[in-house]
C-alpha cells in the first residue's frame, strides 16, 4: 500500500504513513503512539507527541550544605570520603561505565577530585543550571589544604576547616542539578539518629583536640 500524501510504501494495516506521518485516508484520525524523545526535538515542533525522559534518581549525591559541612567536621573529613563515592557510584550507574567508585574515592581522591568536580560543573551547563564552578580552583584548594594539615598546629585546623569549604559550592551545584531534574528527590538535609551521635561523638574529639592544642601548655 502506498501513502495518499507522499507516495511511500507502507504496510497493508498501518494507520499513519511511516514517512510524512500524516493519517492514511479512510482511517479514525487518532494520536500516534508516544515516543521517548529530548523536549527540544523537531517532532515536538511537528504536532508530534511528545514524551521527556525523566530521571528517577538524582544524578548527583543530595545532601544539604550544612549537612555536609558539620558531618565532614565531626569525621575528621571522613565523610568526604563518603561523598566522593557517593557521587562516583551514581556517575557509574548512570553512564553504565566501568569506573571503581572505591578506587576513585578512597585510594585515589585527590587524582579524581578535579574529575568528579568538572563532571558536575559539564552537568550544570548542558542542562542550563545559572551556576559558577571553579572547579580547578577548588580542587587546587583542596588539595593544598589537606597538605597543610599534616604539619603541627597552630593552623592545622584552620586548613582542615578549609578543605571542606572547598566542597560546599561543589554541592550547592549539584543540589540545584538535582532540583531542576528531579524536583521530588529527597534532599536529605536531616539529620538522622545515626548522623546525631557521629556528632556527638566526633565533636566531643574535634573538641577535645582544640582545647589540647591552644589552651594546655605545650
Amino acid at each position: 500500500m502506498y501513502c495518499q500524501h507522499c507516495g511511500a510504501q507502507i504496510p497493508m494495516d498501518a494507520r499513519f504513513c511511516v514517512s510524512c506521518g500524516k493519517p492514511l485516508l479512510g482511517q479514525t484520525e487518532v494520536q500516534p503512539p508516544s515516543i521517548s524523545v529530548p523536549e527540544d526535538s523537531a517532532l515536538k515542533q511537528s504536532g508530534t507527541v511528545v514524551t521527556t525522559l525523566v530521571p528517577i534518581q538524582p544524578l548527583y549525591f543530595a545532601v544539604s550544605t550544612t549537612k555536609l559541612f558539620v558531618l565532614s567536621l565531626c569525621t575528621f573529613g571522613w565523610y568526604l570520603i563518603y561523598w566522593f563515592y557517593k557521587n562516583w557510584w551514581l556517575i557509574k550507574e548512570r553512564e553504565q561505565s566501568n569506573i571503581n567508585p572505591v578506587l576513585r574515592s578512597v585510594l585515589f581522591a585527590g587524582f579524581f577530585c578535579y574529575f568528579c568536580f568538572a563532571r558536575i560543573r559539564a552537568t550544570a551547563k548542558e542542562n542550563s543550571v545559572n551556576a559558577s564552578l571553579p572547579a580547578g580552583l577548588l580542587t587546587a584548594g583542596w588539595i593544598i589544604c589537606v597538605l597543610l594539615t599534616i604539619p603541627p598546629e597552630p593552623y592545622r585546623g584552620l586548613f582542615f576547616f578549609l578543605s571542606i569549604c572547598c566542597f560546599l559550592p561543589v554541592q550547592n551545584v549539584a543540589n540545584k542539578i538535582n532540583k531542576k531534574l528531579v524536583p521530588d528527590h529527597d534532599k536529605n538535609s536531616q539529620f538522622s539518629a545515626i548522623n546525631i551521635v557521629t556528632i556527638i561523638i566526633g565533636g566531643s574529639m574535634l573538641l577535645a583536640v582544640i582545647i589540647g592544642s591552644f589552651l594546655l601548655p605545650s
